[in-house]
């Protein structure tokens, strides 16, 4: 898998597109979160971070990296940088709005602080009543509703919620 992740950015680098190289900083990141490599998370969260700052699931990457290491005032400082990030993108129910409404609860989960969490479940119903949102955005938005309902004890509507998961099971 390395050797295909490495090939990934080698190929968006020849194609001088800066989003996809992003792209695939981030995949790399998130190929090495799943495998507990948080120095090659940094790495490729830093090398994504520097072509685009604003990359909201770089971000995302590096901020749960941080808090899962016990980093919790690097972790503050992306998931800060998260937030603001989505609340100046523009206002679709999209990624920029899935993303950190996904991510929040995985934070409040780690550190037990429940802050943002109001303002991540705004975010996930925005996305959920977009009919036009896409099916990963819609995902990582419903994720995030379960993972809020779940910490707040608020369990209405969370079985239609783990119904509409489902189909991902196992990805």
């Amino acid at each position: 898998m390395a050797r295909h992740g490495a090939t990934s950015i080698s190929v968006a680098e020849s194609s001088r597109d800066q989003l996809l190289v992003a792209g695939a900083l981030f995949v790399n990141s998130g190929i090495s979160y799943v495998r507990g490599d948080w120095s090659a998370v940094r790495r490729f969260t830093d090398q994504g971070l520097a072509i685009n700052q604003a990359h909201l699931a770089l971000l995302l990457s590096r901020t749960l990296c941080e808090f899962e290491t016990g980093e919790f005032g690097q972790g503050q400082i992306y998931l800060d940088r998260m937030i603001e990030t989505a609340r100046n993108a523009r206002h679709a129910p999209s990624l920029e709005i899935a993303v950190p409404s996904y991510g929040i609860p995985f934070v409040a989960e780690i550190t037990g602080a429940l802050d943002h969490l109001d303002e991540a479940r705004m975010g996930s119903e925005i996305v959920l009543s977009y009919q036009a949102a896409t099916p990963f955005a819609a995902q990582m938005a419903r994720t995030g509703l379960v993972m809020n309902r779940m910490l707040k004890g608020d369990l209405s509507g969370i079985e239609e919620d783990y119904d509409a998961l489902l189909p991902y099971q196992g990805l």
